[in-house]
């Protein structure tokens, strides 16, 4: 094994939780909070959250299958998804220009043609 994947593997033994460790709750439950929490420390999304649990859930129903652990300890822990403020990407909003302009293309929709018969693109 090259040194650097060695190195690596070291780490991982040394920093990870022991599969009799994962049985335990208290050290469950920092996992579930830490899901809902992004990489730069801020709130993730609800769906991420949730789907971030559903990952853990189905590895320790794996570990259940495999008899590493003897049930899920998710089962034991009551913990909901953390409710999070839902904010409107400004990126995806109309600005206040394009707003002006959506409005005055729909003055053209649905206009009547000129000799009075049917309307205008339809």
């Amino acid at each position: 094994m090259p040194a650097d994947i060695a190195r690596a593997v070291r780490w991982l033994e040394t920093a990870s939780l022991t599969m009799q460790d994962l049985n335990d709750t208290k050290a469950v439950r920092p996992a579930l909070d830490a899901l809902a929490l992004r990489l730069d420390g801020k709130q993730a999304g609800a769906n991420t959250i949730r789907r971030k649990r559903a990952v853990l859930h189905h590895l320790f129903e794996y570990a259940v299958e495999l008899e590493e652990l003897p049930s899920n300890p998710l089962h034991r822990i009551k913990w909901k998804v953390p409710k999070t403020t839902e904010t409107v990407d400004p990126r995806v909003v109309v600005n206040p220009r394009q707003a002006r302009e959506l409005l005055i293309a729909l003055t053209y929709v649905g206009k009547r043609q000129r000799n009075g018969k049917g309307r205008a693109g339809g």
